[in-house]
């Protein structure tokens, strides 16, 4: 049985990416901040056909809870094949006039939740490239943009921590860091743009089970994904 791992797991891209390796017989186990949420998706992984499913409640803000989520999943599991470090949060803030802590909560969430997750798991996956981990970054980490700032600033910090990632575990395991444009998630909704100007979830789900897919010779670095009209 194969198995793996999604923070943020219960709705938008984690949730399409767990729900696309559950039709293919993973295990699955996640985390979101949301209960309700957690037992919606706990249905649906099993209706897709996943073997086993293990969900918690936990705040991606507090290490603690990261670091009790992952003794939960390796008390049932041997070990992970796949890992994808998917939870993150957003906040439109700007450097010279952000609110006060909402560079480090960001910091916290969107970079440290994936190191420490990271850190816990990644000595339990199988090696010689059968082990796979999936850092879901943002083209953000790309290019800042006004009202962003602090978010590209997070998102760079995560890219930077993929590439060193995929520098020790050269010839072990695979790293690839995942960068989207604009994903139609609930994080959209309101906004005035049609679904139609948003790449779906599913695609990016699709395109990290083809990475995983390949050989274990094969490791894609940076996948980086746009809607078709350009970024938003």
């Amino acid at each position: 049985m194969k198995r793996i791992v999604v923070s943020g797991g219960s709705k938008g891209i984690g949730r399409a990416i767990a729900l696309r390796f559950a039709s293919e017989n993973f295990a699955v186990a996640l985390y979101s901040r949301h209960a309700a949420d957690l037992e919606k998706v706990k249905e649906e992984l099993k209706e897709a056909g996943a073997p086993q499913v293990i969900t918690r409640e936990v705040d991606a803000a507090r290490t603690e809870e990261v670091r009790s989520f992952a003794d939960s999943v390796l008390a049932e599991w041997e070990g992970v094949d796949v890992l994808v470090n998917n939870v993150g949060t957003f906040q439109p803030e700007n450097i010279l006039d952000a609110a006060p802590g909402a560079l480090e909560k960001m910091i916290q969430v969107n970079l440290y939740a994936g190191y420490y997750l990271t850190r816990y798991l990644a000595g339990e996956m199988p090696e010689d490239g059968k082990g796979y981990i999936f850092n879901i970054c943002s083209t953000a980490g790309l290019q800042a943009y006004p009202s962003g700032n602090l978010y590209a600033i997070s998102k760079h910090a995560m890219l930077g921590f993929s590439r060193g990632l995929r520098e020790e575990l050269k010839g072990r395991v695979r790293v690839s860091a995942v960068l989207p444009g604009a994903v139609w998630t609930d994080s959209w909704k309101g906004s005035p743009l049609p679904p139609s100007r948003f790449m779906p979830a599913e695609d990016l789900a699709g395109i990290i089970w083809q990475a995983w897919s390949a050989s274990p010779r094969t490791v894609i670095d940076e996948i980086i994904l746009r809607p078709l009209e350009g970024d938003i």
